[in-house]
């Protein structure tokens, strides 16, 4: 039996530092992220191109050279057999049961601390003042209760920290 010859090289002296992957050039990194009046969601890149994001399946990109503006529709294939869970136990009133009022006012009072915190996100995550007016603006107009809020400043924050990642 022949055995293979095993061959050890030493280490260099001087190891070289590997720049990330994701190491971007200068005209590809963000300088500026902004919330239009239609709760639009622009990102504003070094060699002048825009990103906006209307929702998570629009967005549209401005070329810097021509100023030409590109939309894109994003499409999703939707799980056959998925549907909405029931509703929780005392919503609503049943033949047999009574909606529980006490149950009912403490939930709608943990939903309105939630969206206060989500705003507080929404604040911290936009870090301009004049996007975060806009945006309250823009929520104002598209959302009439506590919950059409939450669900409002929750998207929005997703789309926000989609952009961070």
């Amino acid at each position: 039996m022949v055995r293979p010859e095993v061959i050890v090289k030493p280490l260099p002296q001087k190891l070289e530092v590997i720049a990330p992957a994701d190491t971007l050039p200068d005209k590809f990194k963000e300088v500026k992220r902004t919330v239009t009046k239609d709760g639009i969601i622009e990102i504003h890149y070094a060699d002048g191109s825009v990103r906006g994001i209307i929702s998570d399946k629009r967005e549209y990109r401005v070329d810097p050279a021509t100023g030409d503006t590109t939309m894109m529709q994003k499409s999703f294939i939707e799980v056959p057999g998925s549907s909405q869970p029931a509703d929780p136990p005392g919503l609503f009133a049943s033949t047999t049961t009574e909606v529980d009022d006490n149950w009912l006012l403490s939930l709608n009072a943990w939903i309105g601390y939630l969206g206060s915190q989500l705003l507080n996100s929404i604040e911290v995550q936009l870090n301009d003042p004049e996007s975060f007016q806009n945006y309250k603006i823009f929520e104002q107009e598209n959302s009439s209760t506590l919950y059409e809020q939450v669900n409002l400043r929750y998207t929005f924050l997703e789309k926000l920290l989609r952009l961070s990642s």
